[in-house]
């Protein structure tokens, strides 16, 4: 009977274990300009992607990715695209690129969709980083 009950604790435990890595998300810079991130510092220009994890979504949402750049709390920099999207620091035009200097950024795993004709968004994963420019 011991034995029945201590298999069926592990049982709950394991369970309950897996559903709490299933429900995980994760977010972290897979690759700087083609090449394997190893944790090299960034600069302004540079192309980033990301790797994650995706839980199981409600209902109808979707992931997407939003890249947020700030320079003494102003928005300098922002970019919101697909998981499998690269991401110009910088892009192609912003106030970063005419300033240039060094910027906190954060990417976010979002989960969106829309509910009662109103956009709803849930921040699943986040990952901050600085930027040299």
């Amino acid at each position: 009977m011991k034995y029945l009950i201590l298999i069926s604790i592990f049982l709950v435990i394991m369970l309950f274990s897996s559903v709490a890595i299933a429900n995980s998300a994760s977010i972290s810079i897979a690759t700087i300009n083609n090449q394997v991130y190893t944790g090299q510092a960034l600069s302004l220009g540079d192309t980033l992607t990301f790797s994650t994890i995706v839980p199981k979504l409600i209902g109808r949402e979707y992931p997407m990715i939003a890249v947020i750049c700030t320079q003494n709390d102003t928005i300098v920099f922002t970019q919101l695209d697909q998981l499998n999207a690269s991401f110009l620091l910088g892009g192609y035009s912003s106030p970063w690129l005419d300033t240039g200097g060094t910027a906190t950024c954060q990417a976010d795993l979002d989960a969106y969709s829309h509910k009662g004709g109103n956009e709803t968004v849930r921040i699943l994963s986040e990952v901050d980083f600085s930027v040299f420019g």
